[in-house]
């Protein structure tokens, strides 16, 4: 019994085979073109075009295809977004036997496609043909187009082209996609040299497609040059992307290979993390939430490096706030404030900035604008450096040229201390060759306070030595102008026209000299230069209680004066010195008439009191 019944059965099959190959045998494909090319255009609301096709006989049949196509939108730079040189496509028998469509797997060899916005909408939101309009009775609406399922999709040696991509656009070697249940895709492009792999996992393909029904969750994955993305989220409407709320990390051990994504180099910063979430529709510019950008370092020039870089953005509407602290020859920087809002600046309005930091022993805060931010024009800031030593300097600075690639100008430049008092203005040029133009005019410049400023403190009274001492701390830097290395190379080639004024100019250089344990030479050089409409009480001097002593205090006064004292200081007993002194000085109204003015001998000796 259970023989024939095996027999029986292995009979049924091979019947059953033998009518499938009959069948398939005899099934004209052409046939079939209508039906494929009606489902393609239900589908997508684009007409498609099949070539030749052949049909390869089987329990799963094979179709191939060459000269597939498929039409841009009206008014595209190509008819055609889509050309294949040759498709193959495994169909599903039964739903092929009710007049359905079943695409077990796609092949694409050698695709090129076009992504562009054609009349402000993408060419590939795809969407099916509006449905016509109501008329009157007559004859029965023709049948349903048939259904179009899809089952895998793989793509080799294709070609995206795009609006602002890569020369020769971009070339994806392999990208496998399964619209089996939830969609998923993964591949890998190049964007010129510069290889990406991808993963992307969304939700049920008839949701891509035009279907109703839930939010659609994404992820997406993608790697390039050391550099990894990672989104997460949903989406209201996938099909033209819209609503769509993820949250995103992006993280990076360098962005010097990145660079082949925009043309040009990237600083040369390490460790770069982004985290936040960005929420938005379709083309129009995402609206960041919650992002915090990050680096732990960077070296951004020969000897300028980054220590600390964060900028944290609550929204796009709210100001950011930015902290950076690094070192500039040794020396160290910071700079913390307030940028933005973001929001205004895509859509065209200016940058509103508020920083302040502190470098050299100078509080430095900028405040102001920059009108195009994104095309690095219309800055408009004011930048104050305070030094409790030196004063206080100030200009509002502007560009020239984009970005300042041809320098900056200063406008408003007003200098108020004990060293310098005055106004001006200045243009710093980068190109075609650099150079300094413009006017600085000073009321008062005092050589003698800027060497205070930078002198040090009196020396302690020294204790007694103590065993094994460890060596004394290194003196601090009080150079007026840092040790900071300079590039000299183009100053040949500088240019410079600047008018420069000052009223009051005083030089007061000293020096002292040991020769015998507490025995000390004293040398003293002063030169005091009044210009302007000075009053008669602002005038130089000549006799003071430092130098040329032997004359009453504004004995001789003019607009030029000059002189000069050494003196010879010797201890006598405890808190009591001598000291012997000579100088001689001149005035003058102008510096030529120096040469002629009458000498002015000093001489003298005295007592010296200790009382500190």
């Amino acid at each position: 019994m259970m023989r024939r019944v095996a027999l029986g059965a292995a009979g049924l099959v091979v019947l059953l085979l033998a009518g499938v190959a009959v069948f398939l045998a005899t099934l004209d494909i052409e046939r079939y073109r209508p039906r494929i090319q009606a489902a393609v255009q239900a589908a997508t609301g684009r007409a498609v075009t099949l070539g030749a096709m052949r049909l390869g006989l089987g329990l799963t049949p094979r179709i191939a295809v060459r000269e597939l196509r498929l039409a841009n939108l009206p008014g595209g730079t190509r008819p055609d977004m889509l050309q294949v040189a040759e498709a193959e496509l495994e169909l599903a028998l039964l739903p092929l036997l009710s007049g359905n469509i079943a695409l077990r797997r796609l092949v694409l060899k050698a695709p090129q496609i076009l992504l562009e916005v054609v009349n402000g909408e993408p060419n590939w939101r795809f969407a099916p043909p509006a449905a016509p309009s109501a008329a009157p009775a007559g004859p029965a609406a023709p049948r349903r187009p048939p259904a179009l399922d899809i089952g895998s999709v793989e793509m080799r040696d294709a070609k995206i082209e795009f609006p602002g991509g890569p020369p020769g656009g971009v070339v994806v070697p392999m990208l496998d996609a399964s619209g089996r249940g939830n969609l998923s895709l993964r591949g890998t492009l190049r964007w010129g040299e510069l290889p990406v792999s991808f993963d992307v996992e969304g939700g049920p393909l008839a949701r891509l497609l035009g279907a109703a029904g839930p939010a659609w969750p994404l992820r997406v994955r993608a790697e390039a040059a050391g550099a990894r993305l990672q989104a997460q989220g949903t989406v209201r409407e996938p099909r033209g992307l819209l609503g769509y709320d993820l949250e995103l990390v992006v993280e990076a051990s360098s962005l010097q290979g990145l660079a082949a994504l925009t043309g040009r180099p990237f600083p040369p910063l390490t460790s770069i993390a982004l985290r936040g979430r960005v929420t938005g529709d379709g083309l129009a510019p995402p609206t960041p939430q919650a992002m915090a950008l990050t680096l732990s370092a960077a070296e951004l020039a020969p000897g300028v490096a980054l220590t600390r870089f964060e900028l944290a953005m609550p929204s796009a509407t709210e100001m950011a706030r930015l902290t950076v602290a690094g070192s500039r020859a040794g020396q160290s920087f910071t700079l913390a404030g307030s940028l933005g809002p973001l929001a205004p600046v895509l859509a065209g309005q200016p940058l509103g900035l508020d920083l302040a930091g502190e470098h050299l022993g100078y509080a430095v805060a900028a405040q102001g604008r920059v009108a195009r931010p994104l095309a690095g024009t219309g800055v408009d800031v004011v930048v104050t450096a305070r030094s409790a030593a030196l004063g206080q300097a100030r200009a509002r600075i502007g560009e020239r040229g984009a970005f300042f690639a041809d320098g900056a100008a200063l406008q408003d430049v007003a200098l108020e201390g004990p060293v310098a008092v005055g106004t001006g203005a200045l243009v710093l040029s980068r190109a075609p060759v650099p150079g300094l133009s413009g006017r600085l005019a000073l009321s008062r410049l005092d050589i003698d306070a800027a060497r205070a400023a930078t002198a040090a403190p009196a020396a302690a009274p020294a204790a007694a030595p103590a065993a094994a001492a460890p060596p004394p701390p290194a003196a601090p830097d009080r150079r007026l102008i840092p040790n900071i290395p300079l590039d000299f190379s183009r100053l040949p080639a500088a240019v410079a026209d600047l008018a420069f004024s000052v009223e009051t100019l005083r030089l007061d250089a000293r020096g002292y000299r040991a020769v015998h344990r507490e025995h000390v030479i004293a040398t003293q050089v002063q030169v005091i230069r009044v210009d302007g409409a000075a009053p008669f009480d602002q005038l130089a001097l000549i006799g003071n209680s430092d130098i040329m002593r032997g004359y009453k205090r504004g004995r001789y006064r003019d607009r030029w004066t000059t002189a000069v004292q050494g003196e010879y200081r010797t201890p006598v007993r405890h808190r009591i010195g001598a000291v012997v002194f000579a100088g001689a000085g001149m005035a003058a109204p102008t510096l030529q008439a120096l040469e002629d003015s009458r000498l002015l001998p000093t001489y003298g000796a005295g007592l010296r009191l200790q009382i500190d």
